[in-house]
């Protein structure tokens, strides 16, 4: 029976879960169903353990991912132990008013003599007032489910034929035992030895039967072949009676405990290699660095499992191009429209789409969702090739896309983390200016305000050396202060990306006597220069190298007494120019110089003429030798004092 359930009475749907791999699209249908109505969802599973027990590991397996695939979709799921399945649907229906009940039509038949009626049918009868609608399976699931019988069919047949080989081959060793005088004992052990056998090799569903039905006729087959007189069923001594009795009950304890060992083997198995796959993708997810490098080794995971082609979106497919992970040199199938509407659906709807699905189930590839609640993260698309995978391959599969989602989850958070903390870092630089700024523009303006107006009132009683004092220090204070805006423009322009250089090939004396010729010394103070013996060349920006020796020059005459010699030298190491200033200070501790090239550091160096520094001219010196693909160094100078040491590569000049 099927109803039409566009209806807006619909408020409650229910799903009847089964084990079947078909119900999958009955729990899409109530999804769709109860989303068009805006109605509740909930799904229910009664288990009966005569039945349930009944089950193979991969029907349980099933079971269980039916059962999340329903929570995914939003339902209430209720597990429910009752003996009778209708009994408890409608006992659920009335408790919690449920207008409409979705139930799947499935082919699998009871082997019965007697037709039964439907559990569709039954409900009707007794809750007529709530629609029933019964998903019917297309031929394609129909053809696929008779296959699926079909061969297991073949492998029961297998199985008999197998048991009946074993029973036959076990009497013929039984015959040759008795004609070299064995005891009877020694061929019970050989019935049992077979029933061993067939419980380990047989697999069909009926494995169980047929171990069943072997250890009842071994039995007969010892009474009918052994036990005098023999070729017939009779039994003169009584006492075999109990022994057939033992006979049987050992082979089929030993039957049924192969069994379970057998069920439990493989579980045990299936379990450490689910294990073992989530183990090794987490592993390859947490060295991650980024989310695409995260999901470029999930796709890489889910080829390699599925030996299939798989491709990703890191988003809306409407916006971003696909990623390809192409397993094993296989040919890689471009997305036809109807897949990459099947894309767009799983994206916009939040749920599995394309091949095996309701949505777009034409397409070759099969679209999942990286997601984590309503959030999407990526597309995953794998090339079915028109082929289902199992179920322990999809359980991984779906395992494995939650702990990608996990692991993209945490590369965004820490994306934000380190976004927050670069944001928390520049206000502190821009806080750490203003604050240097503020205080280190202070001393020198002042000082150019106090001469200024000491010179405009009192320029008339001053002598002509007391006017020079004070407009030298007016000129001081201003380079100073000159420097100062230079670094922090240099500064502002790194920070923005904003700095071009312009490369030439200069002449390393040339630069080091031009920064020299813009440094004014103490009285008392000179500079001496050790030319290099040869000429050398490299490749720089001589602006800002001159820049960043003058900062060095700066610090060299800052920092060292009013009688200092400032030693600067130029030579060749190896395939390295080096320029070195050494001055004759108080020098810089060791603990220090690890600290010293960082932004607003200030070494606690005593300071000849009282002038504090802000702690940028160090910093902007690395960081411009750095762009020249140098190296800058801080040494101690014997016997006191400081060394500056700047590494660039040297160039190859040719004299015309």
């Amino acid at each position: 029976m099927e109803k039409n359930l566009e209806n807006n009475h619909i408020q409650h749907v229910l799903i009847c879960i089964s084990s079947s791999k078909l119900s999958r699209k009955t729990i899409l249908s109530a999804a769709d169903l109860a989303m068009r109505n805006h109605a509740c969802l909930s799904a229910i599973y009664v288990k009966k353990n005569s039945y349930f027990n009944q089950l193979s590991l991969k029907e349980k397996q099933e079971l269980e991912w039916n059962l999340s695939q329903a929570e995914k979709e939003g339902a209430q799921v209720f597990c429910i132990y009752g003996k009778d399945v209708v009994t408890e649907i409608v006992h659920f229906v009335k408790k919690n008013q449920v207008d409409c009940v979705v139930l799947g039509n499935s082919l699998k038949k009871r082997h019965s003599f007697v037709e039964r009626e439907s559990i569709a049918s039954k409900l009707a009868k007794k809750i007529p007032d709530t629609d029933i609608y019964v998903h019917k399976q297309s031929n394609d699931e129909e053809s696929l489910l008779l296959k699926k019988q079909r061969k297991e069919s073949i492998r029961i047949i297998k199985d008999v034929l197998f048991a009946f080989f074993i029973l036959a081959f076990v009497t013929l060793c039984g015959f040759f035992m008795e004609s070299w005088g064995f005891r009877d004992i020694n061929i019970i052990m050989m019935y049992i030895v077979g029933v061993l056998l067939t419980g380990i090799f047989t697999s069909s569903i009926l494995s169980s039967f047929i171990c069943f039905l072997y250890s009842g006729i071994a039995v007969f087959a010892f009474n009918y072949f052994f036990i005098s007189p023999v070729w017939t069923f009779k039994v003169y001594d009584k006492s075999y009676i109990g022994t057939f009795f033992v006979m049987f009950i050992t082979a089929f304890l030993i039957s049924s405990i192969t069994h379970k060992m057998k069920n439990m083997a493989s579980v045990l198995s299936l379990k450490a290699n689910r294990t073992e796959l989530l183990l090794e993708t987490s592993q390859k997810l947490q060295k991650a660095v980024h989310m695409e490098d995260v999901m470029q080794k999930m796709s890489w995971q889910i080829s390699h499992l599925l030996e299939k082609n798989v491709l990703y979106f890191m988003g809306d497919p409407n916006h971003y191009e696909p990623k390809q992970c192409v397993y094993q040199k296989k040919a890689f199938h471009p997305l036809s429209s109807i897949e990459m509407q099947a894309a767009i659906q799983a994206y916009e709807l939040n749920r599995h789409t394309g091949y095996a699905t309701d949505i777009c189930k034409d397409s070759r590839y099969l679209f999942l969702t990286v997601r984590n609640g309503e959030k999407i993260f990526s597309i995953v698309g794998i090339d079915m090739e028109k082929e289902p995978i199992s179920s322990f391959e999809e359980g991984v599969l779906l395992a494995m896309l939650s702990e990608c989602a996990l692991a993209m989850e945490k590369e965004e958070f820490v994306a934000k983390q380190n976004d927050a903390f670069t944001k928390l870092k520049q206000e502190q630089l821009r806080a750490n200016l203003l604050r240097s700024i503020s205080h280190d523009l202070r001393t020198p303006l002042t000082s150019i305000c106090g001469n200024a107006s000491a010179l405009l009132l009192n320029s008339k009683e001053m002598s002509e050396e007391q006017r020079i004092r004070m407009y030298t220090d007016i000129q001081e204070d201003s380079l100073w202060l000159i420097n100062l805006v230079e670094n922090l423009l240099s500064v502002t322009r790194i920070e923005n990306g904003t700095m071009q250089l312009n490369f030439q090939t200069e002449i390393v004396s040339d630069v080091v006597e031009e920064a020299i010729s813009h440094i004014r010394t103490k009285p008392k103070q000179k500079f001496l220069y050790e030319e290099p013996d040869e000429i050398l060349a490299a490749k720089m920006d001589a602006r800002l190298m001159i820049q960043v020796l003058t900062n060095l020059l700066n610090n060299a005459v800052k920092y060292s007494y009013e009688t200092s010699i400032i030693n600067v030298k130029v030579f060749a190491l190896g395939e390295e120019c080096v320029i070195e200033v050494c001055d004759d200070g108080a020098g810089i501790r060791d603990e220090e110089k690890e600290h010293i090239f960082d932004m607003f550091y200030s070494a606690q160096r005593k300071v000849v003429d009282g002038r504090r520094g802000m702690g940028l001219g160090l910093s902007l010196c690395r960081s411009i030798v750095l762009a020249h693909d140098g190296r800058i160094e801080v040494h101690d100078c014997k016997p006191h004092g400081a060394k500056f040491q700047i590494y660039l590569r040297k160039e190859e000049i040719t004299l015309c």
